[in-house]
């Protein structure tokens, strides 16, 4: 728990029960004096914490935006905020639901305690919207980071067509804020509506400001949006004042994939999506976003090029929907370690998949290729692999040819590692990779122990291991999830 200042206003923290309030900087010098605030214990369910606050010492002096004085019990059902820390009060919530009742002058009295709760209409002159807030704010040693933003998370875990369509799903609150946010279906907003705490979102995301109330569903009536009729949907989660500056990633995904035969579970499992919708709809996302990148940097679509490389293809979730668009002439190629997802692809996609070892060379001639991309791959390999793959990416791409690699950056290390101490982040930052962390999810195929690992590279070791044998054309931050897309021209 921590003190904090400035534009984080108003915080509260967390732990086992035990709830408090900190004023930023601006507690009075005297515990004795108008303004201290007493550390309570509440039995309630997750996400119903209540602070009790002496507040005759006039708030809005120094929170402009919080207007009222008296000694108050505010129920805030956005703090199920697991161990680390907790969420700033979002003016929206508080102003629904605020038990009022007098108390001494210094504090809360045994009998001003036994005094029965009155409820208190609090409207929303007495109490203003909260200010738009990025949680970069909230992030441990936000510092070190070279983001302006915080990284924005969401994702579908369900959709069910029936009599209407029913789904379900994830979403941070943009700027903590609860009626921030809507769900965008092929250009068509819906608001999501908020389910009961989950505290498993705010111990992933403890730096976002009710994360527990993250989970959301939507039922959307066939006679105001009929999804059956579109054979291809595209989902985003934006900010209901977003001006378009960071849209962040779509979720895209055919219907018709509904009924998609996926491969065995296992060989799912080994790229993260072991049940069907998000085998489907990540590798959707990912083909969209690649194609999407071509069009943005070069002009040019996957259908537009003759040889084109999926290195890491796994079971071809993504390379499935590239084959629909090659031309007659054109050939894609992928590779992977994974025998069994390539046995599978060959015989569900298409002949177009080989089985590579953990180090070059691929079967591959030099200076073949006009496009190559790869997800998730260099986000696994520590550095001298690393190093070795990018030349040999290099190696394959003609002169002028195009790479498409996502990597984890400062967004995942927010993401997945927030709680990483300062000096191993200082490491990070000074050499410019963190590969000492490993990764079991491969551990069923013949390859080391410590071959496939997690690792985080800063922009600046991007632009050294790619710098001399590309120009780096872009850098799409957000592009799937944490995971950024570098986009490279082979020089």
């Amino acid at each position: 728990m921590r003190m904090c200042s400035g534009r984080r206003l108003l915080y509260c923290a967390a732990y086992s029960g035990f709830v408090g309030l900190w004023l930023g900087n601006c507690a009075p010098s005297s515990a004795d004096g108008p303004g201290r605030f007493a550390l309570v214990r509440h039995k309630r369910p997750a996400g119903e914490i209540y602070l009790e606050m002496n507040l005759a010492w006039e708030l809005h002096r120094h929170f402009e935006w919080l207007r009222f004085s008296s000694s108050s019990i505010v129920r805030l059902a956005s703090c199920a905020c697991g161990s680390r820390t907790g969420s700033f009060i979002d003016g929206r919530l508080a102003w629904t639901s605020i038990r009022c009742r007098p108390a001494g002058p210094t504090g809360f009295s045994s009998e001003a305690n036994r005094i029965k709760s009155q409820k208190m209409s609090i409207t929303r002159s007495l109490i203003k919207r909260p200010p738009e807030i990025d949680p970069i704010a909230f992030v441990p040693n936000a510092d070190i980071y070279d983001l302006d933003r915080a990284p924005y998370l969401w994702n579908v875990d369900n959709i069910v067509v029936g009599t209407q369509t029913n789904i379900w799903g994830w979403c941070l609150p943009h700027g903590g804020r609860l009626d921030n946010t809507q769900i965008v279906i092929n250009g068509r907003s819906f608001n999501p509506v908020r389910t009961s705490p989950k505290g498993a979102y705010a111990e992933l995301y403890p730096w976002h400001p009710n994360a527990a109330l993250a989970a959301f569903t939507l039922q959307i009536s066939h006679q105001v949006f009929d999804i059956r009729k579109e054979p291809e949907i595209s989902l985003s989660c934006l900010a209901k004042a977003d001006r378009g500056e960071d849209a962040g990633y779509t979720l895209d995904l055919l219907i018709a994939d509904l009924d998609f035969v996926m491969p065995p579970q296992d060989v799912a499992a080994r790229i993260g999506a072991a049940d069907l919708l998000h085998y489907v709809m990540f590798g959707r996302a990912i083909y969209r976003g690649f194609d999407k990148a071509l069009q943005k940097n070069f002009g040019k679509s996957f259908s537009e090029f003759s040889t084109i490389v999926d290195w890491g293809c796994g079971s071809a979730r993504v390379a499935r929907h590239v084959t629909k668009d090659l031309k007659k002439n054109a050939n894609l190629v992928g590779f992977d370690i994974d025998a069994v997802a390539i046995e599978w692809a060959n015989k569900n996609v298409g002949p177009y998949f080989r089985l590579c070892k953990t180090s070059p060379p691929l079967e591959q001639a030099t200076a073949t290729v006009d496009v190559v991309y790869s997800y998730s791959v260099l986000t696994h390999l520590a550095a001298e692999t690393l190093a070795t793959w990018v030349e040999e990416m290099a190696r394959i791409l003609k002169p002028g040819g195009i790479g498409l690699f996502t990597v984890l950056s400062d967004r995942a290390m927010i993401a997945l590692q927030s709680g990483l101490a300062r000096p191993a982040l200082e490491a990070w930052r000074s050499t410019g990779i963190f590969d000492s962390m490993s990764n079991l999810d491969i551990k069923a195929l013949d390859v080391a122990v410590d071959y496939y690992r997690n690792v985080w590279l800063t922009r600046d070791y991007i632009n050294k291991i790619f710098g001399e044998r590309f120009e780096i054309v872009d850098f799409i931050g957000s592009f799937h999830f944490y995971q950024d897309l570098v986009v490279v021209r082979r020089r």
